[in-house]
C-alpha cells in the first residue's frame, strides 16, 4: 500500500504574504463600512437589515428558477434551481458558470441529519462544489432524515431504487441535458442508496464512488463493483475518532487492503493531487482525514479536493 503525506485543508501554518494581504484588505473593508454607518446615522438615516435568499436559488418553493434551454450558448451563466417532488421531497440543483457541453453528472446523497438545504444555507456547498473546478451537473436530493426514527430505516430512503426516476426529473424541470459519467457521493448514511442504485440502469454509467466518511456497510457489493471495470474507482475520506468508533476509519483501512496492490493512502487531505498521480489513478483511493465526521462537509475543503480527482 503506497502512502502518501499531504497538507491537510484547513490545517494551522503560517499565512503566507497573499493572504496577509487579503486580511488586511478585509479590515479596511470593514473599518470603512464602520465609519459610513456612523455618519448615516448621525445623519438621522437607518439602515434596516434584510432576510436575503440563498444566493442563485429561487426564492419560490415548487417553482425551479428560469432558465434557458440548452447549452450550446455563448455564454452559460451559473444557475441553481430547488424543485420539490410530490413524494420524494427536495432537490437542489447546481449548474457551473460554463459554456460548453459539461463532462458528467455528479449526485451529492446527504446524511441522515442533513437536508439539501442544510447543505446549501449552512455548509456553502455550491462554493464547494465551485472550487473543485469540475465542469459537471450537480443534484443534491433528499435521502433519509433522521434514520434513528424508524425500526427499519432503509425502508424510507428517498429514491431508494430509483436514480433513473432522480435523473429524468431533474432533467424535465431544468431542461439541462445530464451528462455521463456519474459519479455519487455519499455522506454518512449515504451508502445505502449508493448501493441501491448501483442496480438501477443509470447505475451502469456511474464510474466514481466517493464516501464521505460513509463506508459502513454493502463491502462486498462495492468490491464486486470495483472490479466490473478497469475505469472504476472508489475514493474513502474516512473520519478521524477515538479508536475509529462511530468513523469509518478501520473499515476504509480493511477495504483499502483487499486492494493494496492498486490503493493509495494519504495521511491527510491533499491541497492539491500530482499531474501524474492524476492521469495513472489506482482503483482505491483512502484519504485518513484530520477531521470529525461532520466536519469532513463543514470545513469545505475536502469536497474540492476529491471532486478534482473524478473523471466528472
Amino acid at each position: 500500500m503506497e502512502s502518501f503525506k499531504g497538507d491537510d485543508m484547513g490545517g494551522e501554518r503560517p499565512q503566507t504574504a497573499e493572504e496577509g494581504i487579503s486580511t488586511r484588505r478585509d479590515f479596511l473593508r470593514k473599518s470603512t463600512l464602520s465609519v459610513a454607518v456612523g455618519v448615516l446615522a448621525a445623519a438621522g438615516i437607518s439602515l434596516k437589515a434584510t432576510k436575503t435568499a440563498p444566493r442563485n436559488l429561487d426564492k419560490t418553493t415548487h417553482q425551479v428558477t428560469p432558465h434557458q434551454e440548452g447549452l450550446n450558448l455563448s455564454k452559460t451563466p451559473e444557475r441553481s434551481w430547488r424543485l420539490e417532488h410530490p413524494t420524494e421531497g427536495t432537490i437542489i440543483v447546481w449548474h457551473p458558470e460554463y459554456t460548453g457541453k459539461l463532462d458528467g453528472t455528479v449526485v451529492y446523497i446527504p446524511g441522515d441529519s442533513t437536508t439539501p438545504d442544510k447543505l446549501w444555507n449552512q455548509y456553502h456547498i455550491a462554493d464547494q462544489f465551485r472550487e473543485s473546478g469540475k465542469k459537471a451537473l450537480f443534484i443534491i436530493p433528499e435521502s433519509l432524515w433522521h434514520a434513528f426514527k424508524y425500526k427499519r430505516p432503509w425502508e424510507h430512503i428517498k429514491w431508494k431504487d430509483n436514480l433513473d426516476g432522480l435523473i429524468q426529473f431533474v432533467k424535465s424541470k431544468t431542461g439541462v441535458e445530464t451528462e455521463r459519467p456519474i459519479t455519487l457521493v455519499g455522506q454518512s448514511a449515504g451508502y445505502r442508496s449508493i448501493a441501491n442504485w448501483l442496480d438501477c440502469e443509470a447505475g451502469q454509467d456511474v464510474n466514481c464512488m466517493i464516501f464521505l466518511d460513509s463506508l459502513f456497510g454493502y463491502f462486498g457489493k462495492f468490491h464486486r463493483w470495483l472490479l466490473e471495470e478497469k475505469e472504476n474507482i472508489i475514493i474513502l475520506v474516512s473520519a478521524k475518532g477515538e479508536d475509529g468508533r462511530m468513523t469509518t476509519r478501520r473499515q476504509s483501512i480493511e477495504f483499502a487492503k483487499k486492494h493494496r496492490a492498486n490503493t493509495a493512502t494519504f495521511l491527510q487531505t491533499p491541497r492539491r493531487f500530482d499531474e501524474r498521480f492524476l492521469n495513472n489513478l489506482p482503483k482505491v483511493i483512502h484519504i485518513a482525514s484530520k477531521y470529525e465526521h461532520s466536519q469532513i462537509v463543514s470545513s469545505g475543503g475536502v469536497i474540492p479536493s476529491v471532486l478534482r480527482i473524478t473523471n466528472a
